[in-house]
């Protein structure tokens, strides 16, 4: 274990930028560049390295000099994401932090608008994300909400208010999925004990941040894109063929969250299920490459079954899901044959 840099309690800055990572030395560094470029006064960075055996720690030391509030921690073992999402925020000194994605960049500008965002004094702020492709080439801007207003906050621990949230979110990004996109009040993410079956969910930051927001959080959102996300760069999905096992993360995700504070609102449950289906439409569904086994096709048509897909779809998509595996089956069955013979012989 090591950590370079400190930031004395008497000089806590008002936003720490926490960044967790693990083998992102080819990213990290724009990363960081983003932030040196905008240098603020007031913003304090913590890299949180989870065991990495490339050169991410030569990346992040020749950042010393341009960022003065540089924290540099390296763990001596891989203790999984949750833990090193947590740690990194736990290493801050801010009164706010923000989980920034080691392979995601700062938009030009935003920097010192998220500080000064931040007068308003909200539990939480959300910001739209600007999608890129792996060279950061922008694709789209993917907005949080369908209502174009800045900024626009209100108690989403209010039922009714969380109703209207809901109802206009565009994406599970509106439900904290995508971390680069918030910004939290430290003070109330510490009061927050974790459960120890949050660390097995995909997304451990967002349900400490829901457990903030249901006993008594302000949710402000930020009509414009806080960063440039990285999108082809998935470690859930490296090829960008297999969507499989970020589709089933994204269900078994939200599930768990769904559940763990409005399990008995059949009204907010909904609310959730048609973000879910808003993200993933049945046509997108249809339309998307899988590599798929017979395992995977259960629990996804149990999930999508779940978050109310409909019956009728789910048995649409098992039997497309299956007659793709059995035409998979059978490709690979003929590459196979020349080599067998050859063996014969």
């Amino acid at each position: 274990m090591n950590v370079t840099g400190q930031t004395p309690a008497r000089l806590a800055p008002r936003l720490s930028i926490c960044i967790p990572t693990y083998n992102r030395a080819e990213f990290i560094g724009e990363t960081l560049e983003s932030i040196a470029r905008e240098a603020h006064p007031d913003v304090e960075v913590v890299v949180s390295d989870n065991a990495s055996s490339d050169n991410t720690s030569e990346v992040v030391e020749s950042y010393r000099t341009r960022i003065p509030r540089l924290i540099y921690f390296r763990s001596d073992t891989n203790d999984g994401f949750a833990v090193n999402f947590f740690r990194a925020v736990d290493l801050s000194h801010g009164t706010y932090a923000w989980l920034l994605g080691s392979d995601d960049v700062v938009r030009p500008g935003m920097l010192a608008r998220a500080v000064k965002e931040l007068e308003s004094r909200a539990t939480l702020y959300v910001y739209d994300r600007l999608e890129c492709d792996r060279h950061l080439a922008p694709l789209q801007i993917d907005p949080i909400l369908s209502v174009p207003r800045d900024p626009l906050r209100f108690p989403v621990h209010d039922r009714a208010s969380l109703l209207w949230y809901l109802g206009h979110s565009r994406s599970i990004a509106s439900l904290f999925s995508f971390m680069s996109s918030v910004i939290f009040e430290r003070g109330q993410w510490d009061a927050i004990a974790v459960k120890d079956e949050w660390m097995g969910c995909f997304f451990p930051h967002a349900m400490k941040m829901w457990a903030m927001q249901v006993q008594g959080g302000t949710l402000a959102y930020v009509d414009e894109p806080l960063v440039l996300a990285r999108l082809e760069n998935d470690t859930f999905n490296p090829s960008g063929k297999d969507i499989i096992p970020r589709l089933l993360m994204n269900y078994h995700g939200f599930e768990m969250i769904r559940n763990e504070f409005w399990s008995r609102d059949r009204a907010l449950r909904e609310g959730v299920n048609k973000v879910m289906r808003r993200t993933h439409p049945r046509r997108t569904l249809l339309k998307g490459r899988h590599i798929v086994g017979a395992t995977e096709i259960d629990e996804l048509c149990r999930c999508l079954e779940d978050f109310g897909y409909g019956r009728l779809f789910v048995r649409l998509y098992r039997t497309e899901l299956s007659r793709r595996l059995v035409a998979s089956a059978k490709r690979m069955s003929t590459m196979l044959r020349p080599s067998r013979a050859g063996a014969r012989a």
